[in-house]
């Protein structure tokens, strides 16, 4: 038996720049669309919260406005080198299913 999704429709309004640089990332990486691409970034985005939430005991890094989304993730990646490998390989993994079982099923 298939499980019909109920989908929702979300409207945006970005800058020029932004569109832009969104249209050529849909280009570059193959992505069917803006929507598939926002689609993503948004999972990418609950995972990588859900993973910092698991390695450092339910803090959650706050959306700082005056922090670039290159420099959290610069945070995040100097966090991430002193832990071994598998364990970020386990914690990654139980941050999909987590995120995906709550947010996507």
């Amino acid at each position: 038996m298939t499980t019909i999704k109920k989908m929702r429709t979300w409207t945006l309004k970005v800058d020029e720049n932004l569109d832009k640089a969104v249209q050529k990332a849909v280009k570059l990486l193959g992505f069917t669309g803006k929507a598939e691409l926002t689609r993503e970034a948004v999972r990418e985005y609950l995972i990588r919260q859900k993973l910092i939430s698991l390695l450092e005991g339910d803090i959650i890094i706050p959306i700082n406005p005056e922090k670039s989304s290159d420099d959290a993730l610069k945070t995040l990646l100097e966090n991430l080198q002193s832990i071994p490998d598998e364990i970020i390989r386990e914690e990654v993994q139980i941050a999909r299913n987590e995120v995906e079982k709550e947010f996507l099923e």
